[in-house]
């Protein structure tokens, strides 16, 4: 049986078998704490929730009685996602290339087939990419067009890294993973704002204090505090969650996507990290991945809520009360239910397909 390379032989049913089968008892719970109704106009979150649960459910069904014949059409549905994802997040941070070239290298990375660590100009990337960087009037000489490869390359091994080890082997986000995760993302790419070499800040927390627009985020001597205690948490509500049959991995995995990148515990790299991690929680506890960032009206949404919520959250820190926190994540919690609704959806079509 040819091996899906996330890590096991076509982990969608295992998966599916295990952590998103939780998904059947989602309580839907003070919805009203965890969204916000005014984010996606007409549409009621509470309707869309009812939606999501009642596909995830049906989802769920098909995958577990998915014929041998149809595992081959579901293994490349995970590709599709998985290099949109690549190329969305790659987008946001205005780094990247065109979706095909992004899902031609992608797709080598993600059926196992490797890639190697560098090219030639001969090789057929090498060429797309520089035509590519000199329509966008971009530096297009050796090293850029390297990078912007590697950027591909790596941002895939990373995403590959944490689902195999969260969603597939059914591992507990730790900080020790982030790290890792982390390395995989700047392999080799040397940080674009500073003159860091990428050994200098590659998989390691950052030593210098960040300011990005109007935020100014914790010192960085109190960043391992913060990732450690981040990580209990996320682990102590998500098993509690689980047991007490509450879970909504949307909400949950936006909070923590909101709270790892207002750490900002790396020197770059830090809001595809964030964006990974909120992809593992929702793979791992409902079979779904959202691709962010596809489209520019997309990519603009989101950065507006993410730097809305920092912002929100950075001007109430002399008035935090802890008996009443504020969910400064609820907007982004809403955008994200409403692109996982959608691939939802979408994906129930497909297995529709299959019947």
């Amino acid at each position: 049986m040819r091996v899906f390379s996330l890590g096991c032989p076509y982990p969608h049913r295992q998966i599916h078998r295990t952590k998103a089968q939780v998904v059947i008892t989602y309580a839907k719970r003070a919805l009203d704490a965890n969204y916000n109704y005014n984010t996606l106009g007409n549409v009621d979150p509470d309707d869309l929730f009812d939606e999501f649960q009642a596909d995830i459910n049906d989802i769920t069904a098909h995958i577990l009685s998915i014929g041998e014949q149809d595992k081959q059409a579901l293994e490349m549905h995970y590709i599709d996602v998985l290099y949109r994802i690549v190329f969305g997040l790659n987008q946001i941070e205005n780094a990247g290339a065109s979706l095909d070239i992004t899902y031609r290298i992608c797709k080598r990375i993600f059926k196992g087939e490797g890639s190697p660590k560098e090219i030639t100009k001969r090789n057929p990337d090498y060429q797309a990419l520089k035509i590519e960087l000199q329509k966008k009037k971009m530096p297009s000489n050796v090293n850029a067009v390297l990078r912007t490869r590697r950027e591909i390359v790596q941002h895939a091994k990373a995403t590959q890294h944490i689902i195999h080890e969260v969603a597939v082997l059914d591992k507990d986000i730790t900080e020790e993973l982030i790290l890792k995760t982390h390395g995989f993302l700047t392999y080799k790419v040397d940080c674009p704002d500073s003159d860091l070499n990428w050994k200098q800040y590659s998989g390691v927390y950052r030593s210098t204090s960040v300011v990005a627009g109007f935020s100014a985020f914790p010192p960085p001597a109190h960043v391992p505090r913060l990732i450690s205690a981040m990580v209990v948490e996320l682990n102590a509500d998500l098993a509690r969650a689980v047991e007490d049959s509450s879970l909504d991995p949307v909400m949950l995995s936006a909070k923590y996507c909101h709270r790892f990148v207002n750490i900002h515990p790396f020197v770059d790299r830090n809001g595809r990290t964030c964006r990974l991690i909120l992809n593992a929680i929702l793979l791992k506890y409902c079979g779904l991945i959202v691709t962010l960032g596809e489209g520019e009206d997309d990519r603009t949404k989101y950065l507006e809520i993410a730097a809305t919520g920092s912002l929100n959250e950075m001007s109430d820190l002399d008035d935090h009360d802890d008996n009443m926190p504020n969910q400064y994540w609820k907007e982004l919690a809403t955008f994200t239910l409403s692109h996982t609704a959608k691939n939802a959806r979408s994906f129930l079509e497909i297995l529709k397909q299959t019947d």
